[in-house]
């Protein structure tokens, strides 16, 4: 299982990392990428990010159709019944990832977020 997480700084910018929480605010670690012999690889060292705490979503181990991770907030689209759904964490794991085994990757894709866009749920039409 990986173990990733995402947040929103300020400026509107999107940090994915380690999450820390420390006197009640919220960073995300991000490795530092360097050249090395004309390539970028992935330093031991971190960069610290200040995020806003409701923008903060844990990767669910879900890609979509893209191969595009599924975080917390993110919006997905089942394109066979044509459905919508944002993915939230409660007792039993990431909703409804959880519980829909007949979930496939190759038949969902993320469609946006709900820290992006607010309203993309009142924007999606239920099926009738």
């Amino acid at each position: 299982m990986e173990y990733e997480f995402r947040g929103k700084d300020k400026n509107g910018e999107w940090h994915y990392g380690y999450l820390l929480v420390r006197l009640g605010i919220h960073y995300i670690l991000s490795p530092i990428w360097e050249m090395y012999r004309g390539k970028y690889t992935k330093t031991d060292r971190l960069e610290e990010h200040e995020v806003l705490a409701k923008t903060v979503g844990q990767y669910t181990n879900f890609k979509d159709k893209d191969h595009v991770k599924a975080f917390e907030g993110d919006v997905l689209r089942d394109l066979v019944n044509n459905t919508t759904f944002v993915v939230e964490f409660d007792d039993c794991g990431f909703q409804p990832l959880a519980y829909s085994y007949a979930l496939c990757s190759e038949y969902i894709k993320i469609i946006g977020n709900i820290h992006d866009n607010p309203n993309i749920m009142q924007n999606e039409q239920t099926p009738s």
